[in-house]
């Protein structure tokens, strides 16, 4: 292989993560990165092949609320860089690129921490008040997240299969097994941020529920958030009834300069079109930041920074209104421009008095969205495409990859205006019901506490492969803990670190503990 191929499969490596983790055009789409990778090595129909042969493999594999998965779209780019290159089919490509996917899952772990190290840093400078040197470390996650599989890519097509099967040779052999336990555990940090942000003592009960619907009845985010919808009706019903009663039947406008002070209609709208389609098209950058503490939240920031500075000219309380949207926040990418579009127009309608509720809004729709949105965007639609492209690409067909393609790029053109329409609407929802935003920011908090009781069970993994042997009988230890309570240990460790995190213990403390303790334990056989 020519070293400038191998320069062009690394930057096509980097190039697939960006996108992954950014616009998501081709997100999962083996195939589209398989004959990419085939232009450059000088054979199309190999890379389609050895593409629709990955995209069957990772049918049903899916990314959601922090998880770390094998990469088949970078396996994809190497398998077919190998295989062109040796001249020895897919066969021995897909033998070497099928590792380096594995192997990327504990990048993609020792890239997270990366961006928590980086959004932390943001957050710092926010605070002092230096919001140029705030924006440059939310840019600086694009480097890392782009090389944590455009450097492999890099060295396994410049190298061959010999440097690959040489660093995997050389590193302790409890090393990955403990990073790959560490990716399942480490959401918990998240989790237990969000957990101390909401009102969890109040509606403490709609935690629990949600956590059994998922721990006992196995039942998705969808379904529980569907339920939880319900929940947080009977919440909105019977908090109106409480504002009424004691205002003593004052007129519901009145009482609405009580209870949505939050949000003052007086303000005059800042914002302009151009504000909301750029800040459309900066949500681009929302996931590449994506860590274990605030996940989301330095995307966030960098997508409504430069529109909350035209509603805050003062720097203190532009300051102020970051530091609220630094908190956890995690929503599916291809929805997020909806919830933007809310934020922008509570911001340029309530101004810094309305931190909380929107907040409160964030929570409870952020839940709502993404049980829906992971759904449809990450199961459903990856699994249609994916299983009929995947089974004409190997025949050597590529109508199916260039329909998913194309749909991609519509659905990435038209996610900014999303924004718009949700600011205008949101504006009108705001007039209408500005008056009971207190009661629907605890009916909104209900169901979210709900469904960050689901995500305990569904996102944070902790298996124990230890077992006990009394006589001629033996038991597994997982068994008999699920036996007392489902989800025992992911319910556990959100509780500790719930109390660590009480106790002003720093999160970049937690997350390294979680790190050794996750190696240690992995090598000595108790978590695995």
């Amino acid at each position: 292989m020519e070293l400038w191929q191998a320069l062009l499969i690394g930057m096509l490596s980097f190039v697939k993560k960006i996108d992954h983790k950014g616009p998501q055009i081709a997100i999962y789409n083996c195939m589209f990165w398989g004959v990419m990778a085939g232009l450059i090595m000088g054979d199309v129909r190999t890379g389609l092949v050895i593409g629709g042969t990955f995209q069957l493999m990772a049918l049903g594999v899916t990314s959601i609320g922090g998880s770390s998965v094998p990469d088949y779209q970078a396996g994809a780019i190497i398998s077919t860089a190998i295989a062109v290159s040796t001249g020895q089919g897919p066969e021995m490509g897909i033998t070497i690129g099928l590792p380096v996917a594995i192997a990327c899952i504990q990048l993609d772990v020792l890239q997270n921490l990366l961006d928590g190290w980086l959004v932390r840093k943001a957050q710092d400078y926010c605070r002092q008040g230096e919001f140029k040197k705030m924006n440059r470390m939310l840019w600086l996650c694009i480097p890392g997240t782009g090389l944590s599989t455009g450097l492999p890519a890099f060295l396994a097509a410049a190298f061959g299969p010999e440097v690959v099967e040489w660093l995997l040779a050389r590193l302790p052999s409890w090393l990955l097994p403990g990073l790959n336990v560490a990716g399942g555990i480490l959401p918990v940090c998240g989790i237990a941020s969000l957990l101390l942000y909401m009102p969890t003592k109040k509606y403490f009960e709609f935690l629990l529920i949600g956590f059994v619907l998922s721990a006992y009845l196995q039942l998705p985010i969808l379904a529980v958030v569907i339920v939880g919808i319900g929940f947080a009706h009977m919440v909105y019903k019977q908090r109106m009834k409480e504002e009424w009663q004691q205002t003593l039947g004052e007129p519901l406008k009145e009482m609405g300069s009580k209870a949505g002070a939050a949000v003052s209609s007086e303000r005059e709208p800042k914002l302009t079109l151009k504000d909301l389609r750029r800040a459309g098209f900066r949500c681009n950058q929302t996931l590449i930041s994506f860590n274990y503490e605030n996940q989301m939240a330095g995307g966030l920031v960098y997508a409504i920074a430069p529109a909350l500075r035209n509603v805050y000219p003062d720097d203190k309380e532009y300051g102020q209104a970051l530091e609220n949207h630094f908190r956890f926040f995690n929503v599916t990418p291809y929805l997020e421009n909806f919830l933007i579009g809310m934020i922008l127009s509570m911001e340029d309608r309530g101004g810094i008095s309305s931190q909380e509720a929107i907040q409160n809004m964030k929570v409870g729709l952020m839940g709502a969205v993404t049980g829906v949105g992971d759904s449809i965007f990450y199961v459903l639609i990856p699994t249609i495409f994916g299983s009929v492209g995947g089974y004409m690409a190997v025949e050597g067909n590529p109508v199916g990859m260039a329909a998913w393609l194309i749909y991609g790029l519509v659905f990435f053109l038209i996610r900014p205006y999303f924004v718009e329409i949700a600011y205008r609407q949101g504006w009108k929802l705001m007039g209408e019901f500005e008056s009971r935003i207190s009661v629907i920011a605890d009916a909104a908090a209900a169901l979210g506490l709900m469904v960050a009781g689901s995500m305990i069970s569904t996102v944070v993994t902790i298996q124990t492969p230890l077992r006990f042997t009394f006589g001629e009988v033996s038991q597994e230890l997982q068994t008999v803990l699920d036996g007392i309570l489902p989800s025992l240990l992911p319910l556990l460790c959100t509780a500790g670190v719930m109390v660590l995190l009480k106790k002003k213990a720093k999160l970049t403390r937690i997350i390294l503990l979680i790190l050794v303790l996750s190696c240690i334990l992995t090598a000595l056989g108790v978590l695995g």
